[in-house]
């Protein structure tokens, strides 16, 4: 069950929970969308720079400032 952060169960969400483990089950929590997907997105947000600020194999740090 899910819980708020005063421990108390959040009434209604196990529902939700339970449909949202039904459509997203066998799919990947890891989804590919490019780094320029990212970078794009970031600028048309309204972000004036987005770029890496830092990557190791797939691993990667983007930075934004508005």
């Amino acid at each position: 069950m899910l819980r708020s952060r005063t421990s108390r169960p959040l009434e209604g969400m196990a529902a939700h929970a339970e449909r949202r483990a039904q459509v997203w089950a066998g799919v990947s929590p890891n989804a590919l969308a490019p780094l320029s997907f990212h970078l794009e997105s970031m600028r048309a947000a309204g972000w004036t720079e987005a770029d890496v600020v830092w990557r190791y194999l797939d691993d990667v740090i983007v930075f934004g400032r508005r």
